[in-house]
């Protein structure tokens, strides 16, 4: 019975420390999760109380093999805070300055060139609004289009990725069937061109 050279680690020869990176990851990363339960008690009765906690723990050669995401929440995120919080802030300046003006002009205070800062304020406030608002849209629609774009290039590296092997004792990564594919694992990004 001849053994296949197929799984051997190209730089040491040897077979009995190599192994599939997704096997490799699999088995490095552990998920756990704790459920509470229970009753509050207060002056007003009492009250079910309940907890979710989970968490992921992984080695730190799994750490180093797993498939690398690219994420696109801080886009999304930033987006949706410029429409939320910034534009009602800006907002509120508006309709402060709109309140200063009605005031103003219900006492008779205001002077021309307070009338003439106050309308200026109103336009300032009101683009200001709007470059958020429109910033917030932008910002969301960049994010989902660079994604959409990056999908075949992630699934390209994702074919990459479940191909390679690992050497435990060389620190290397490659792919048996393209001796194109083989770097030291923290070259990982590079070989999947991801």
């Amino acid at each position: 019975m001849e053994v296949s050279t197929y799984l051997h680690c190209p730089t040491c020869g040897q077979m009995d420390m190599v192994q599939k990176v997704s096997t490799v990851v699999e088995g490095g990363t552990t998920h756990g999760s704790t459920s509470s339960y229970g009753t509050a008690y207060g002056r007003g009765g009492s009250v079910g109380v309940s907890s979710y906690t989970s968490s992921t723990h992984q080695t730190e050669i799994s750490r180093k093999l797993t498939f690398p995401e690219h994420s696109h929440a801080l886009g999304i995120i930033l987006g949706i805070l410029s429409i939320i919080i910034l534009a009602p802030a800006t907002s509120c300046l508006f309709f402060e300055t709109i309140v200063m003006a009605a005031v103003n002009s219900h006492t008779g205070v205001a002077t021309a060139a307070q009338r003439t800062h106050e309308i200026n304020l109103l336009w300032i406030n009101g683009i200001v609004f709007l470059l958020f608002v429109l910033l917030g849209i932008a910002m969301i629609i960049f994010t989902i289009i660079k994604k959409n774009s990056e999908k075949p290039k992630r699934q390209q590296a994702q074919m990459i990725w479940h191909r390679l092997f690992y050497c435990h004792r060389d620190d290397t990564i490659f792919a048996p069937d393209d001796p194109t594919l083989r770097a030291p694992a923290t070259h990982m990004r590079s070989i999947l061109n991801y």
